[in-house]
């Protein structure tokens, strides 16, 4: 299927994070691994002692007749990349009967494809989908970024985004909208950005 592009092309890329926390504890398992020693994190006498009862959340009176508590050593901590979701709306205007029909042949074909096919006795199974290639043709191709492969999520199709529902002498709407969501089925990473993703690169 080849479709204009829309007017609204947009990409969102994401990764998260979580936050932590090095503190007591934290600080003594990595000593374990050659990450400090546990004397240069605790101290010796009255040091130690007050760092102790700072990496124990039940002890606030403690800590307060200590007059002190633990730096708790904040950090983001790496968790994953977001699935890369697009939406694209496309609005038609046929002018004849054959300009329709290809209208309805798109619409048709977005939204069968995007449910699951039946298999086994009594159609008990369902088959997966089916899987989307998103390219742009063209001089903006070496311009913007290509999605990986995708999952039609959605097909929305508004037959009177005029306003008002009208329609041609054979029944066809005079306008018709088409908005469809596509996520990604896998991460991304540099190797994948570099290879399938970047405009720049090809």
């Amino acid at each position: 299927i080849f479709l204009y592009v829309p007017n609204e092309l947009a990409d969102s890329m994401a990764v998260t994070y979580t936050d932590g926390e090095r503190g007591f504890g934290e600080s003594a398992l990595a000593s374990l691994f050659g990450a400090g020693g546990v004397s240069n994190q605790m101290g010796t006498g009255k040091e130690a002692l007050e760092r102790i009862i700072g990496s124990v959340d039940s002890t606030s009176i403690l800590k307060a007749s200590a007059g002190k508590t633990v730096n708790p050593l904040a950090f983001q901590l790496f968790e994953g990349v977001t699935m890369r979701d697009y939406s694209y709306t496309f609005k038609f205007q046929p002018i004849n009967e054959t300009e329709s029909r290809t209208i309805q042949e798109i619409t048709y074909a977005f939204r069968k494809s995007m449910l699951p096919g039946t298999d086994g006795d009594n159609a008990r199974i369902w088959t997966f989908p089916n899987e989307w290639a998103i390219r742009y043709h063209g001089p903006i191709k070496k311009w913007v970024d290509y999605p990986m492969v995708t999952v039609c999520t959605g097909a929305d199709v508004d037959w009177a985004s005029s306003g008002e529902f009208t329609h041609h002498l054979d029944g066809a709407p005079t306008v018709v909208e088409l908005s469809l969501s596509f996520s990604e089925l896998s991460h991304l990473d540099r190797n994948k950005f570099d290879d399938r993703v970047s405009g720049f690169l090809h």
